[in-house]
C-alpha cells in the first residue's frame, strides 16, 4: 500500500506526519506499506524546516534530515492507495485538480475517524508551536497506522467507514 502524507509547501507538516506514520507502522511490525509526503504549493527540493527536523529528532528519535520537498502531481495521485491530508482546505484544493481521487482522500481527522481536525501550519513559530504540532500528528498518525493494520485501509480506495 501507498500513503502519501499533504500539506502546503511540504517542510513542516507532511514530512513529519510521514516520518510519524512510518514510525507507527515499523514499530508494529508492518513494513509493507510505502509512505510518502508532497505539497500542494511546495518548491521541488526544499529541506524540512529547522524545528521540524529538530522536533522529530528530540522527541521522536526520527532523522528527517535528508527530507527533500516535492509538489504533488499526477503520478504521485495515482499510485497513492491512501492520501492524507493535513486540512480540509487540502483536500479541497486536491480534489478540484483531482476530483478522480476523491475515494482516497481523507483529511489526517478523518483518517483517525476524528472528523473535525486540522493541523495548523507551525511554519515561522518557535520549537514549542512545532512540538505541538508534532505531538498533535503524532496522535493521530497512531490511529492511522492501526486502522491500517487492522485492514480498515485494505485495497485501493477501499475504506471502511464508521
Amino acid at each position: 500500500m501507498n500513503i502519501c502524507m499533504i500539506c502546503t509547501g511540504n517542510t513542516c507538516r507532511s514530512p513529519m506526519a510521514e516520518a510519524l506514520l512510518r514510525k507507527h507502522l515499523i514499530s508494529n511490525g508492518d513494513k509493507l506499506y510505502h509512505v510518502c509526503s508532497a505539497g500542494i504549493n511546495a518548491w521541488p527540493g526544499d529541506l524540512a524546516s529547522e524545528y521540524s527536523r529538530q522536533v522529530l529528532f528530540e522527541e521522536y528519535a526520527l532523522d528527517i534530515s535528508d527530507h527533500k520537498s516535492q509538489r504533488i502531481n499526477p503520478e504521485i495521485i495515482e499510485k497513492s492507495d491512501l492520501i492524507i491530508t493535513m486540512t480540509y482546505d487540502h483536500k479541497r484544493m486536491l480534489l478540484r485538480f483531482f476530483p478522480d481521487a476523491q475515494s482516497k482522500v481523507f483529511t489526517i481527522g478523518e483518517a483517525a475517524d476524528k472528523k473535525e481536525i486540522d493541523i495548523n501550519d507551525p511554519y515561522g513559530g518557535n520549537y514549542s508551536d512545532y512540538s505541538r504540532t508534532a505531538s498533535q500528528i503524532n496522535i493521530l498518525t497512531e490511529a492511522i497506522a492501526s486502522k491500517i493494520i487492522a485492514g480498515e485501509f485494505g485495497h485501493k480506495n477501499d475504506f471502511l467507514r464508521n
